[in-house]
């Protein structure tokens, strides 16, 4: 009888070691599972915002591409305007007009005049 009681408290021990270690690891699987989930969250935060990052990509693109042909419009506006325009061409083509030449006399006078 002896013997069965010995037995029965070594066993008894063993199973107050195991209880232990359960309620170790069923902390450490919750704790892990929060971790999971909040890694989780995290994730489909960092993808929603890859989502928008891609999306705000596209539109730059889309706008570089606008602007790209506005300034490519406006260039040949400007070219079509500068051929077409007379006064543009003549102030081109002569190397001073009536009044630069009136204020390079002017300026001579003044010099002279020192």
């Amino acid at each position: 009888m002896a013997q069965k009681v010995k037995v029965l408290e070594e066993t008894l021990e063993k199973l107050e070691r195991v209880e232990g270690i359960k309620k170790e690891l069923e902390e450490q699987n919750l704790t892990l599972k929060r971790d999971k989930d909040d890694m989780f969250l995290q994730l489909q935060t960092e993808q929603d915002k890859l989502v928008d990052a891609e999306e705000r990509i596209e539109q730059l693109l889309a706008q570089k591409g606008d602007f790209g042909e506005k300034m490519k419009e406006l260039e040949e506006r400007l070219q079509e305007e500068e051929g077409t325009n007379p006064d543009f061409l003549s102030k081109q083509n002569t190397p001073l007009t009536y009044p630069d030449k009136k204020f390079k006399r002017a300026c001579k006078a003044l010099e002279t005049d020192n």
